[in-house]
């Protein structure tokens, strides 16, 4: 009977061992995922940010008046 108990509690480990192993591997998948997935969000923020940015400074340099004189020539 000891014979076989430590059989089986060698098998349970050995399956604890299997699950604990694939259920790392998931969770390490899950947090790349996830770290991807916020880096992703970050750059569209920042490339959204960049855009309004780019707006704003042509909208301010169209507001602004040049004077005329800037452009002639003086020979």
């Amino acid at each position: 009977m000891e014979e076989k108990s430590a059989v089986v509690r060698l098998s349970d480990k050995i399956n604890k061992s299997k699950r604990n192993k694939l259920w790392r591997k998931r969770k390490r998948r899950r947090v790349a995922e996830s770290l991807a997935k916020e880096e992703e969000q970050f750059k569209k923020l920042d490339r959204e940010a960049d855009e309004w940015r780019a707006k704003e400074i042509a909208k301010d340099m169209a507001e602004q008046k040049v004077p005329f004189a800037a452009f002639t020539c003086h020979v």
